[in-house]
């Protein structure tokens, strides 16, 4: 039995919470934690949504386990809802897993977040477990660290890392007057977006708790492990979704791989260089060297096929 708690955050959708929890009873966790918001207000559809998918998790729940469950009656959003959901499993359990019901993993990454939990659970530094790489740039070692959480599609961490998120972002003003943003945003295109971000998250423009979990690791000076290989897809790239509505949009990676062996790096090798690649091709649309190549390979080759006629 899988003795890491699992937390599957649900709403109204059964479609894809199917998928993520097919993955999570394969997995059998011994502790499993379902926090699931509400219907909106007005929304008649919702009511017999929610409550669909509250009865498909707890009547297929077919392996011996401990189940707490935190059913709401009202809807509280994108951002409260995940964000309170992860507060209330963190009330009960010091480290675990976090899904959302558009969040498939593959049974690598269980094992993955179990082995990272134990080996960095006293290492103050590490403050997050993701689940995705948008590359696949298999390397000599499993994972690296990065100061970023990505678009985060399925994660671990601790009670003792999660204590220090912030919903209302209260210390971001402190936080640029000191000019700290300047020690972890090197690039002045980077700290352009995220201080838009952040301005659109404080004031109630984007409703979001991933921003301020990025933020608290950032005001801890904190880093996020990363896989080296992809091992969560995002379901939920459709007209349904909140804020994944557009399924070409670069984070939408189809395809995980297995971990066949972890190999551990010897030190935190934090790349800065790697990590603003990475942000500058998800959220700014920066072309790789392979779609440069891509771009002007054709009218190269059309050019140098005219001089050899010549």
């Amino acid at each position: 039995m899988f003795e890491t708690p699992v937390l599957f955050i649900v709403f109204n959708r059964l479609d894809t919470a199917r998928y993520v929890f097919e993955e999570i009873r394969k997995i059998k966790p011994k502790y499993l934690f379902i926090s699931a918001d509400g219907p909106r207000a007005g929304n008649i559809e919702d009511v017999w949504k929610c409550k669909e998918v509250r009865e498909y998790v707890l009547n297929n729940i077919d392996w011996d386990c401990k189940v707490k469950t935190l059913f709401h009656e009202r809807n509280l959003g994108c951002g409260k809802g995940p964000s309170q959901a992860v507060t209330w499993f963190f009330d009960n359990i010091s480290e675990g897993i976090i899904l959302e019901d558009d969040t498939v993993p593959n049974q690598s990454f269980f094992f993955f977040c179990r082995d990272l939990l134990e080996i960095y659970k006293d290492d103050p530094r590490i403050m997050h477990i993701g689940g995705n790489n948008y590359f696949n740039n298999s390397k000599k070692y499993t994972y690296y660290f990065s100061r970023y959480i990505h678009p985060p599609h399925g994660w671990a961490t601790w009670k003792r890392a999660w204590s220090h998120f912030d919903f209302n972002l209260k210390d971001l003003e402190i936080f640029i007057k000191k000019n700290e943003i300047n020690n972890i945003l090197k690039r002045p295109n980077l700290r352009k977006l995220w201080l838009e971000y952040y301005s659109q998250t404080k004031y109630g423009k984007n409703d979001v708790w991933d921003n301020q979990w990025q933020f608290s690791i950032w005001q801890q000076n904190g880093y996020a492990i990363m896989p080296y290989l992809n091992l969560v897809k995002n379901v939920g790239y459709n007209e349904n979704a909140t804020h994944t509505k557009n399924p070409s949009h670069r984070s939408n990676i189809n395809v995980t791989y297995q971990i066949n062996e972890m190999i551990h790096p010897i030190i935190l090798n934090h790349n800065p260089k790697n990590d603003d690649y990475k942000i500058e091709y998800l959220y700014l649309n920066k072309p790789t060297l392979r779609d440069e190549i891509s771009r002007i390979l054709p009218s190269f080759i059309k050019k140098l096929i005219k001089l050899l006629k010549n």
